[in-house]
């Protein structure tokens, strides 16, 4: 007993004094869990990405897909925005919630579905999501509720089921041949308004609708 009692203590002493492992003085079991520290002049390994972080199409009503869309951007650096046809654009925030799921809340300015009304107030936007592992699609729960500008709650509602599709970049095509800028249809072809904005020295812009041209000076005062 007295012989095994000796040993031990040998051991131990072995592992404290200098020269018993790589740094002296540590015990070995405190060295395996003392982080490594970058050298003097070392870069530290950047973090990985998120893999939220991107370009993203939403499709919020799964019911009757492509008929609410907008597109967002989630930020590395921790913000997001948004533009719709509908309410305009939308700045927040989000964080990671895990691996692969982040929280975000994002306001719109504008409670007014069409374009062409602007209706002041807040929408404020509490979002969850997850990234499949494919890193592709982007599946939603989401939450809202629309204030007048002076707090008076008009609607809410939620949870509802939102999916995102990553913008990727695509190559170029169809290519051929154009009537004109940003053309989409030939005079006299269904479509409204094509060609516009062709730079001119006047600063006028031409905007041109089936059978109908008509000028605008968009000159600033001044």
């Amino acid at each position: 007993m007295h012989r095994l009692l000796t040993l031990t203590l040998v051991g131990l002493v072995t592992l404290v004094l200098p020269g018993g492992g790589p740094r002296a003085g540590f015990p070995a079991y405190a060295q395996m869990a003392m982080p490594r520290a970058a050298s003097p002049g070392e870069t530290p390994p950047a973090p990985a990405t998120p893999p939220v972080v991107g370009a993203w199409r939403w499709d919020r009503d799964l019911a009757h897909p492509n008929t609410r869309l907008a597109y967002g951007v989630f930020h590395a650096d921790g913000t997001y925005e948004e533009v719709s046809t509908g309410f305009g654009t939308a700045v927040g925030v989000w964080q990671a919630t895990g691996a692969r799921s982040i929280s975000a809340t994002y306001v719109f300015q504008d409670l007014a579905s069409d374009p062409a009304v602007v209706e002041p107030g807040v929408i404020t936007i509490r979002l969850q999501a997850d990234v499949t592992p494919s890193g592709n699609v982007l599946a939603a729960r989401f939450t809202y509720d629309a204030r007048t500008l002076d707090g008076v709650l008009v609607e809410h509602g939620g949870p509802d089921a939102a999916q995102g599709a990553r913008v990727t970049v695509a190559p170029q095509g169809p290519l051929g041949a154009s009537a004109g800028l940003w053309s989409l249809a030939a005079p006299g072809q269904p479509g409204g308004a094509r060609a516009v904005a062709y730079p001119a020295p006047s600063s006028r812009v031409t905007t041109l609708t089936p059978g109908v041209g008509e000028q605008h000076d968009t000159r600033l005062a001044g």
